[in-house]
């Protein structure tokens, strides 16, 4: 539906509106301005100005747009998404993801332990980013199961430490669970989520999004990329790596 804008042209709020519509398309078919507006906790006129600034005519236009996408995308696997994971093109971050990705990195180098949490696709990117955190020197643990062993470590109540919880949809029961019960005892938790309007990201510390088209086939099948979740491991072990250097720490 969107495979022709310039997603750098476009402010997060816009973002989040199409990240919004491809992950419920066929609720946003049903929807009118005001419902899509406080599904993404905007006004309705934001919505109208992002219809005009899409090349839409109308709300009804890209409603309409919607439901063809619905009925071309029908049991069929789209296997020419290449513009999405080629390299060349830029990927879509907000416009404080340096300093996020800075404020991130210096938790980690001051925490005795990493705790990387993830399920799915998600718990092999909490498994590499601890691989080389640990490969560089600094401590780190990672769990693909939201209920144990994390939950049942004291450690992980120690605000020095840092819980990393990555989740495409920001919204897998078990991790918002696991977020939610962790938020009464303040261990500082950090996320990142595609796209920043998600429970996960709500209850955490910071969060750092990134923004591309969902790609369910499926409630148990995900083909999302997650070319933009492994650039945020490696930029954030290269600023570690950075910090050492500079601190005059042997680097390993």
């Amino acid at each position: 539906m969107f495979d022709d804008l310039n997603l750098e042209t476009l402010s997060d709020i816009d973002l989040s509106i199409i990240s919004y519509i491809i992950n419920n398309p066929q609720v946003a078919s049903l929807m009118r301005v005001r419902d899509l507006a406080d599904a993404v906790h905007v006004s309705p006129s934001t919505i109208m100005r992002f219809i005009e600034r899409t090349g839409f005519d109308s709300f009804a236009a890209l409603k309409v747009e919607i439901k063809q996408h619905l009925l071309s995308d029908k049991h069929r696997i789209n296997v020419s998404k290449v513009k999405e994971i080629n390299h060349s093109e830029p990927m879509v971050f907000g416009d404080d993801f340096e300093k996020k990705i800075q404020e991130l990195a210096t938790r980690i180098a001051n925490a005795r332990i990493t705790y990387c949490v993830g399920m799915g696709s998600s718990g092999i990117m909490a498994d590499y980013l601890t691989r080389l955190l640990n490969s560089i020197g600094y401590m780190s643990m990672a769990s693909k199961d939201a209920y144990l062993p994390v939950l049942w470590n004291t450690e992980l109540f120690n605000n020095d430490n840092v819980l990393l919880v990555f989740s495409t949809s920001g919204e897998t029961r078990e991790i918002a669970q696991m977020m939610q019960t962790l938020a009464k005892r303040r261990p500082y938790t950090a996320s990142i989520t595609n796209h920043h309007h998600n429970t996960v990201a709500h209850n955490s510390d910071l969060n750092i999004p990134y923004y591309i088209p969902k790609d369910r086939l499926s409630f148990h099948v995900d083909l999302t990329s997650q070319i933009p979740v492994m650039y945020i491991i490696e930029t954030i072990v290269r600023h570690l790596h950075q910090m050492r250097i500079a601190s005059k720490e042997t680097p390993l």
